[in-house]
């Protein structure tokens, strides 16, 4: 087995022991997650957001260490993206320091046409700004703090083991406070693929990308 393989392997066995510790996460997503039989090759690209795994991995709970173990150990193996960049008007801080992977989605790496199932990891007191997208999402929290905020909401704090639902549309922005911020976030619905959808000021002032611990 080829040395990506094995870390997508990895990664997946890990993912899937997780769920069973996140109840709402697990009834979200509503069936088991794809075999290793399902993989499709990636190109590793990891990002400097893996830096923060260490950080992330002391602010987690038992449950979820072995799947920060398997992020820290395979993660130059995977294939990180980013989905924003400085043309979206968000700034360095922000690009250092967010990431996230697919792990099971109709591209793959492992692939099904069930909900699209991530893993995103944010640096301390980045803030992401008001967007929405057509998926309904749920965050499931592994590890750091973060404040949810939405329109239609009071602002929520969350930390591991900790989920968060977003209905189809619904507009909302997070403040990894105190960060970093991992999470399993999964997406369900139409337009799986789709970027997220963001308001006019996204990033003006450096407020996508901002450090939010001095505000």
């Amino acid at each position: 087995m080829d040395s990506a393989r094995e870390a997508w392997e990895a990664v997946l066995a890990a993912t899937r022991s997780a769920v069973p510790h996140l109840p709402e996460l697990q009834a979200f997503i509503g069936r088991d997650l794809p075999g290793p039989e399902t993989y499709r090759a990636h190109e590793a690209t990891p990002l400097p957001v893996l830096k923060r795994l260490p950080e992330a991995r002391a602010a987690s709970r038992p449950e979820f260490l072995p799947l920060i173990d398997a992020l820290i150990e395979h993660g130059e193996h995977l294939h990180w993206i980013r989905s924003y960049t400085a043309g979206d008007g968000v700034d360095q801080y922000f690009l250092d320091n967010y990431g996230y992977l697919n792990i099971a989605s109709e591209v793959g790496p492992f692939v099904w046409d069930g909900p699209r199932v991530m893993i995103g990891l944010w640096g301390p007191g980045l803030v992401y700004d008001e967007h929405w997208h057509e998926p309904e999402e749920l965050y499931a929290t592994i590890a750091g703090g973060a404040v949810f905020r939405s329109p239609e909401t009071s602002p929520r704090e969350v930390g591991p083991g900790d989920c968060v639902y977003h209905a189809s549309n619904q507009v909302h922005a997070t403040d990894m406070v105190p960060g970093p911020y991992l999470a399993i976030v999964a997406w369900k619905g139409a337009n799986l693929m789709r970027r997220a959808s963001v308001g006019a000021g996204f990033g003006d002032g450096g407020g996508a990308g901002r450090s939010g611990i001095d505000s």
